[in-house]
């Protein structure tokens, strides 16, 4: 149920997005599901899963959503993320309509 399909906030190569809500105080996240079946992939998958914790844990910027923790298993990881209810970055540069709100100057000083 937790994983459910209804859940799904967005998809990739190596896993699945899904928004969560904490029953003990009704914060929400987004939880970063990452699987791999190929043993090859899967440790290519660890050590980019291994960076990206030490890059977000140790990294503190106002654009970049912050880390709330992890698990990692043998057959994949769980990220717990601030749940963004605007979406990321580059879901609104990659839609065309959503593009045309976020004008030159307004990216520059995001970065």
């Amino acid at each position: 149920q937790h994983f459910a399909a209804a859940r799904v906030l967005g998809a990739g190569a190596y896993g699945t997005v899904y928004r969560g809500v904490d029953p003990d105080n009704a914060v929400e996240f987004a939880a970063k599901r990452l699987e791999c079946q190929d043993a090859q992939q899967r440790e290519y998958l660890e050590r980019m899963t291994t960076a990206e914790i030490r890059v977000l844990t140790n990294f503190i910027h106002p654009n970049i959503i912050p880390l709330l923790g992890h698990c990692l298993h043998r057959d994949g990881a769980v990220l717990v993320y601030e749940f963004q209810p605007q979406g990321s970055l580059d879901a609104h540069l990659m839609n065309d309509q959503k593009a045309q709100q976020l004008s030159w100057g307004r990216r520059s000083s995001i970065v």
